[in-house]
């Protein structure tokens, strides 16, 4: 804590100011001060005309309103609270609205509640409201939202809610406004503050305070009657966002043209400095949310990783788990003394950390049976915490250093070198301004691509099919890489496969570009033309969907895939690759930029989001003004996070529990074949079989021959009691067995009497991917076909026939589960969505 002489403060380049304005200044007495409000209106204008964009949060509804409700003394209950604040509210908005409008402002009204702040989609949904709001020029005026908000929807006071906007909108400087001029400086000691004629003692203003200054002693109470404020809130708010990063000057309303003079760097009340480096936006937002819905307690050796390294947490340091809470819930970080040390979102849910806790990432497939992240706190998603303050005031340090100056990743590997690209999107590299217009980037791009040629478009297919090869030294070093990050990181064996690429495998790639160029464009394409009786032509035809974003995990050929089917129908693509192909994806991406730089199309056909990327996902979540269809390809948690977060529609693809029937007319042969081989073919493909259901008249016959060659294969069979009757070389299968996608050399087994029950199984356990019957009963056939309405619905067919290569569609970029314009394989068709185009001669209704 330091007070100089007057030699000016340097605020850097101010952009945007958040101006609080306490109720002692607006409302003083319970009634709404016009002269007050004029004041402000005149001092906030003369801030906006230097250039500045402004917000402010004002206090003053419930003191504004309290008398016009016939009260003679200020509220106390929550009831009256809320009823002031409705009256009052109106008329401080009526009173700013007018005396701005003299000044040629427009104003707008916010009203903030906690969920505001705790939501991420309603955070970014006020944040874009705001930003839209600045941009135009128009002022936003935010006040919580009080005649709704009980006790456990509040943020709490104004100052507090002031600081959490500075967040919101990425602010440089917050003042606060008050009855006082600052800080003051008391004591017993005369040498303490300053005399005046009479020999008395003037408090001292405290010109500069550094965060984590102990200046306790010096805050008054000034609460007001009508207020829930106070310095001690204000000094609470000033630390919250100069621990973001921000500085915070506590002054004085009173006294005219104030806001202009703060800003050109006149020592005008109490400065709190900011010392640390400013957290991300993401993390901003994870610290300034107010509630933790459980808390994780780590070893010491955890709490030195995160603290000192930066690390992510992983389960192997987690002591205890305590509460209920869900994938992306808030948690608090304890350590082995309870003692709160960091805030994080967490990767999975309370259940399955409880499950995982002390035992090791590898571990991750054998107890939950999948695996989405390695870190149930990734890094990104964690901010430690102040301890010399309060559990709940964040403090950058650590996570400063690690965004600022650390070159690893959560798992010791680097961080990737290729950071000037401007189509490729890393955390900590760019704002969410550069998200944005990344997003804007993609959906001018669409624009053009929509219109190329097939001509255009085939000859930048096979020209980039050639590039791809051309490339094979760089491509293939930066898929080393990966390959020893992911060794190091104990990736399983069949992950490692399908990261990998050879020589072989990218010639593939590049064949698979040229077949592309060879299908035929589904875009232009006129699926219906009629003349109507009034003589109108009414076609209708396809067209592009527009910016296509798809996320997905390990396998490196999907960048290739993926970007190559949305050009050809027409779309350009944001892509998410997963961390273990960083390198890859970007060696990839530069080869996909120089060919398009070389043909003159836009570069941002193709927008990379880097491996870590959740900043950046989620702020694409929720631009469906650019993005037109988001398409997740991973593990269910990574689904059900986008489906949950998305304002996008999303085509969704939870799981592949993929079963066959053999019906009590099945030729046993062909349907000993068709179950072993939909599983023992590739095991881990979202259309291999998982279960099994056998009509109990032929169950006796059929099952031995079955059993037999499942384990001869090295299927571990898990079959029901009827099973194990039959057969008792089975392991006996339980209730979690059914109805799960096992991605392994595993099988469920079951017997049923008959196919009614078959369907209810189906039906109950199913995940409408892919169903298949084996019988020679044309009916029966029929019956199942439109009974059990699966993206594909087989007969007498193997469960791997349903991929778009299998089912003659050229190409696949995933297979639908949601019954939207796509259900089953997606191919060039299902990357176009269809409008019409009508021809009239002058027509008029």
């Amino acid at each position: 804590m330091t007070s100089g002489p007057d030699t000016g403060r340097d605020f850097g380049e101010l952009r945007r100011v958040v101006v609080k304005v306490g109720s002692g200044i607006i409302a003083p007495a319970g009634r709404l001060d016009p002269l007050g409000i004029e004041r402000i209106a005149k001092d906030v204008t003369a801030l906006r005309d230097t250039g500045l964009e402004v917000v402010m949060v004002v206090s003053g509804a419930v003191a504004a309103g309290y008398l016009g409700m016939g009260r003679e003394q200020p509220p106390t209950a929550v009831v009256e609270r809320q009823a002031a604040a409705a009256v009052g509210q109106y008329q401080l908005m009526t009173m700013f609205a007018s005396e701005f409008e003299k000044c040629h402002t427009v104003v707008a009204q916010l009203l903030m509640m906690q969920d505001d702040i705790e939501d991420r989609r309603r955070f970014l949904s006020a944040r874009h409201t705001l930003q839209e709001l600045l941009s135009r020029g128009v002022l936003p005026i935010i006040n919580e939202n009080d005649p709704l908000a009980d006790d456990e929807a509040k943020i709490g006071d104004n100052d507090h809610l002031a600081a959490l906007v500075t967040s919101l909108i990425t602010a440089d400087l917050l003042v606060i406004l008050s009855t006082v001029a600052g800080v003051l400086r008391f004591g017993d000691d005369p040498d303490d503050g300053t005399a005046d004629g009479d020999g008395a003692v003037i408090a001292e203003v405290i010109s500069t305070i550094e965060v984590g200054s102990e200046i306790d002693d010096h805050i008054t109470d000034d609460q007001t009657e009508t207020g829930v404020g106070g310095m001690r809130a204000k000094v609470r708010a000033a630390r919250l966002a100069s621990d973001w990063g921000v500085p915070t000057v506590i002054a004085s309303g009173k006294e005219p043209g104030l806001l202009t003079r703060i800003v050109s760097g006149e020592q005008i009340g109490s400065l709190f400095v900011p010392s640390v480096k400013r957290l991300s936006e993401r993390k901003r937002w994870i610290a300034i949310r107010t509630r933790s819905r459980g808390s994780l307690v780590v070893d010491d050796g955890a709490k030195r990783a995160l603290v000192e390294r930066g690390a992510s947490l992983l389960p192997i340091g987690i002591v205890e788990v305590k509460g209920e809470f869900g994938i992306g819930a808030r948690v608090d970080l304890l350590d082995e003394n309870g003692e709160a040390f960091a805030v994080g979102l967490v990767s999975y849910p309370a259940l399955e950390i409880k499950r995982m806790k002390g035992r090791q990432s590898s571990e991750f497939d054998e107890v939950l049976g999948y695996r989405y992240v390695e870190e149930i706190v990734h890094r990104e998603d964690l901010v430690l915490l102040d301890v010399r303050t309060s559990a709940r005031e964040p403090l950058a340090t650590a996570d400063a250093r690690a965004e600022g100056t650390e070159a690893t990743d959560g798992n010791g590997g680097t961080d990737g070198t290729e950071g000037t690209d401007r189509n490729r999107l890393n955390d900590g590299e760019k704002g969410m301004s550069e998200v944005r217009r990344a997003a804007e980037a993609a959906r001018d791009a669409a624009r053009q691509v929509a219109t190329l040629t097939t001509e255009k478009k085939n000859d930048y297919l096979r020209d980039l099919a050639t590039a791809l090869l051309a490339g094979e030294e760089d491509i293939l070093r930066a898929n080393a890489a990966d390959m020893a990050r992911a060794e190091d990181d104990g990736l399983s064996t069949p992950k490692l496969k399908r990261l990998g690429i050879t020589a072989e495998s990218l010639g593939q790639m590049a064949e698979g570009l040229r077949q592309v160029a060879d299908l035929e464009d589904p875009v232009a394409k006129v699926t219906r033309d009629q003349t109507l009786e009034n003589g109108l032509r009414v076609k209708r035809v396809r067209c592009p969907l527009g910016v296509v974003m798809m996320i997905y995990e390990s396998r490196p050929n999907v960048t290739i895939d993926a970007f190559s089917l949305c050009f050809k129908s027409g779309n350009a693509c944001i892509l998410k690759g997963g961390k273990e192909a960083q390198n890859s994806n970007e060696a990839l991406a530069r080869v996909i930029h120089a060919t398009l730089r070389e043909h003159d199309l836009p570069e941002e056909a193709l927008v990379l989001v880097g491996s870590g990327g959740r900043e950046a996902v989620a702020e694409l979540l929720t631009f469906d003004d650019c993005i037109d269809l988001v398409i997740p390809r991973g593990g269910e948690p990574l689904i059900r996070y986008v489906s949950e977060n998305s304002s996008i529609p999303t085509v969704k693809h939870f799981h592949g529990i993929c079963h066959v029937y053999v019906d009590v007319d099945a030729n046993l042969p062909s349907a000993l074949e068709i179950s072993v081989t939909g599983k023992t073919s590739a095991a881990a493909t979202c259309n291999a079989t998982e279960a099994v259901l056998v009509h109990e008249d032929v169950a006796t016959t059929f099952l031995p021959d079955l059993v037999a060659a499942y384990q001869e294969a090295g299927v571990e069979v898990r079959g029901d009691e009827a099973v194990q009757a039959i057969t008792p070389n089975v392991t006996a299968a339980t209730a979690d067995d059914w109805g799960r996608e096992f991605l392994d050399m595993i099988v469920a087994v079951k017997v049923v009497p008959d196919m009614d029950a078959a369907i209810d199984h189906i039906r109950r356990f199913g995940s409408d991917h892919t169903d298949a019957i084996v019988t020679d009963n044309t009916e029966t056939a029929a019956a199942f076909t439109q009974r059990v309405q699966s993206s594909c619905t087989l007969v007498n067919a193997s469960t791997r026939f349903n991929d778009g290569f299998q089912l003659g569609m050229g190409a696949e970029i995933g297979i639908s589960t949601s019954r939207v314009h796509a259900y089953g394989p997606m191919g060039l068709e299902e990357l176009t969505s269809q409008r019409f185009v009508v021809e009239g001669a002058g027509h008029v209704r």
